[in-house]
């Protein structure tokens, strides 16, 4: 056998094993939390000049957004067994969210902007996340640690609509409604 021969078999392990990597975490984090603040965020920076009444609207509008996204992770059959949650304020997530963060999960990223991709529409990512800890009680603010790269996302610059986005996030977190966190 020559030297050269034996690099496909280090290869294939080096793939099999980043794929084994990838498939454990899955298995184990079977938990997505949105980051709907930063949505919200996202939302309102579309308008310009900043206007109050657009603000509102926009911010109206991602949270219906979220809803929807929410309600879909409920009822979508290849979302079962897994649990959708949002940080809907950096400083005040619910228990049931927060417990959830302190755990490996995912986080899905959601740029949502009705004036580039329509009301319905929106690009996203979603990363692996690291254990967020936080002592019961403490004050400041709660984000996401992201853990590692993109898994999956829309094409870039290619919005997608809420129910490609849940089917798509689920294929990969569960492979498989799910349950709802509040």
């Amino acid at each position: 056998m020559r030297l050269k021969d034996l690099h496909r078999p280090i290869v294939f392990l080096s793939v099999a094993g980043v794929v084994a990597a990838a498939a454990v975490y899955a298995e184990t984090a079977r938990v997505i939390i949105l980051d709907q603040w930063n949505m919200e965020a996202d939302a309102r920076m579309a308008c310009a000049p900043p206007v109050d009444k657009c603000h509102d609207e926009n911010t109206k509008r991602a949270r219906e957004f979220a809803n929807t996204l929410r309600a879909l992770f409920e009822a979508t059959p290849s979302c079962a067994g897994v649990t959708f949650g949002a940080i809907v304020s950096a400083f005040n997530a619910s228990p049931a969210v927060e417990g959830a963060m302190r755990k490996p999960h995912w986080v899905l990223l959601v740029s949502y902007r009705p004036d580039l991709h329509g009301y319905y529409k929106a690009t996203w990512s979603l990363h692996p996340a690291g254990r967020k800890t936080r002592d019961p009680g403490e004050k400041g603010v709660l984000l996401p640690s992201l853990k590692g790269p993109t898994v999956i996302s829309s094409p870039p610059g290619t919005p997608e609509t809420p129910d490609t986005i849940v089917r798509r996030a689920c294929s990969v977190v569960a492979g498989q409604g799910g349950k709802v966190l509040d």
